[in-house]
């Protein structure tokens, strides 16, 4: 396989796959009952009337809303309020290109995002078999499914596609598919800033491999792990292009109330009481960040390797130097040692029942308690 390959070794359909289509299906269904539940209440706090125009509105609300935005009229700046430029290019690229099969952006996005799903959850459960045996791959991918956040692969939110495109580029890595490891990086880099993720594994693992790679190989294996901040960085230069400020992003996201600085996490913290009090929701973000750095600890003590901790403690703690805990939930979905630590810690089948139960019980609750929290 040469150095640029975009090809990965072929995939066999495992009986594992049915697993973890099971759990896709499962953790949908709860999903989209729990929004029909919802839909059959009515408006709700903050969910108002528009939200039901659709049969599947719901699914768009939120972020859903500025994503459609940039679908229809692309890119629009506006200096000290929130705008469209807080949010990447990557999933409204390819709903974009979607639409052109006739549907909707009401339709397209949920289909996207749930389809895009499975993907991820496949090529997760194929990369923890190359790191673990298969059960214990299979028990971390019903989890992943079944996570509390989880409602958002549903959702017309990048996050399925940032899942996806961030397994893909670990499971290309690990089959010294290095060109196809590059371009998943990339996008991922384009779809949201957690694509941080990937770096650390994929520099350990470029630089583990280099004597056996040679200089070439080893200078596209590099490229790999630099690919998805390089994609992130090129998102301001690009914005300077299409509305004329290289700062946009950075000024938009003042406008949500993020500032990245180096006193972010202190603030973040320092901030925590009032937080909690004007938005309620933002405990559940808290618990989420207090669990999956316990499970980044379960995972280690499972036999992770630090670089693959490293990655998901970066998408846990750089987003805290914007000033909040916003979203803190959301954004620890691509720690893919999480799921690990999770799987490590309920071996016992009444363990691994009982926390099925309270992860699906918790995923339901994310989308009843919708109206009222801001995702």
């Amino acid at each position: 396989m040469t150095a640029l390959s975009l090809r990965l070794p072929l995939l066999r359909v495992r009986e594992g796959w049915a697993l973890v289509a099971a759990a896709w299906i499962v953790s949908r269904v709860l999903t989209l009952a729990a929004f029909a539940v919802l839909r059959a209440l009515g408006p709700l706090g903050y969910l108002g009337r528009r939200f039901y125009r659709t049969p599947l509105g719901l699914l768009s609300t939120w972020d859903g809303v500025w994503y459609r935005r940039i679908v229809d009229y692309g890119y629009v700046f506006v200096p000290g309020r929130q705008s469209d430029v807080a949010f990447f290019p990557g999933y409204p690229l390819v709903v974009k290109a979607l639409t052109a099969t006739g549907l909707g952006f009401s339709v397209v996005g949920p289909l996207a995002s749930n389809v895009l799903l499975l993907v991820a959850l496949v090529a997760f459960y194929e990369l923890s078999c190359r790191m673990f045996d298969r059960d214990f791959a299979g028990r971390a991918a019903v989890f992943a499914a079944l996570a509390p956040a989880g409602f958002v692969y549903s959702m017309s939110y990048p996050s399925s596609l940032l899942f996806a495109c961030v397994a893909l580029a670990c499971l290309a890595a690990l089959a010294d598919a290095w060109g196809l490891a590059a371009v998943f990086a990339a996008f991922a880099g384009l779809t949201r800033p957690e694509a941080i993720v990937v770096v650390v594994p994929l520099a350990f693992l470029a630089w583990s491999r280099r004597e056996r790679l040679g200089p070439r190989r080893f200078g596209c294996a590099l490229a790999a792990a630099a690919a998805a901040p390089v994609a992130i960085a090129s998102y301001p230069a690009y914005l300077k292009w299409a509305v004329g400020d290289g700062h946009a992003w950075s000024t938009a996201e003042v406008a949500w109330g993020r500032s990245f600085r180096l006193d972010g996490p202190w603030l973040a913290l320092r901030k925590l009481p009032h937080a909690l009090a004007e938005h309620p929701g933002y405990a559940g973000d808290l618990m989420l960040l207090a669990a999956y750095a316990v499970l980044l600890v379960a995972a280690r003590r499972a036999g992770t390797s630090w670089p693959w901790i490293a990655g998901g403690l970066l998408v846990l703690v750089v987003p805290l130097f914007s000033g909040t805990i916003e979203s803190e939930g959301r954004f620890g979905l691509v720690a893919l040692p999480v799921y690990w630590g999770l799987a490590a810690s309920t071996r016992s089948p009444r363990a691994g029942g009982a926390a099925r139960l309270v992860s699906g019980a918790l995923l339901v609750a994310g989308v009843l308690t919708l109206p009222f929290i801001w995702p």
